[in-house]
């Protein structure tokens, strides 16, 4: 079955998503495609090991981005988006690895991991926007605290 293209899937989403507005979620789901469309290459005795795994590390980048945008809480978004750091160190070492048993060229190899690269960038700097934005809500919310005389005591 071949790959709908994203704007006609997205014409037909009534709702946008918190992570339709990420370019790191975008990114994400271009480099999902770019990881199937090298493993449909990849001998059929590997349908089940390297194949498999690979698809399914990279699928779990996208997935773990949106899941974590549909977290209130800060800290569980910078968790989904440490998971997603996590899938896509596995991407790199996967494709690594079939680069290294001959399954795609060093061009290929080259290609995906500067994609690889721009997300670690992106997912990192996202990651620290949530942690630093969770910092500042917790230094806030200390602060408006202290500024309440009238806090933890019956009136």
């Amino acid at each position: 079955m071949p790959l709908a293209q994203p704007s006609s899937c997205l014409k037909r989403l009534t709702t946008m998503f918190t992570f339709h507005k990420l370019r790191v979620w975008h990114l994400a789901k271009a480099m999902v495609k770019d990881v199937y469309a090298l493993t449909k290459m990849f001998p059929a005795e590997e349908r089940f090991g390297l194949t498999a795994q690979l698809n399914r590390a990279a699928v779990s980048v996208a997935s773990n981005i949106a899941e974590g945008s549909g977290r209130v809480n800060r800290k569980d978004q910078a968790h989904f988006t440490q998971l997603a750091y996590g899938s896509l160190m596995e991407v790199a070492c996967q494709i690594e690895i079939a680069c290294e048993l001959g399954f795609i060229s060093e061009n290929e190899l080259k290609s995906i991991c500067s994609a690889i690269k721009i997300i670690a960038e992106k997912l990192s700097a996202l990651r620290s926007s949530q942690l630093s934005s969770l910092s500042s809500h917790q230094a806030s919310d200390a602060q408006l605290s202290s500024l309440n005389p009238h806090q933890g005591t019956s009136k």
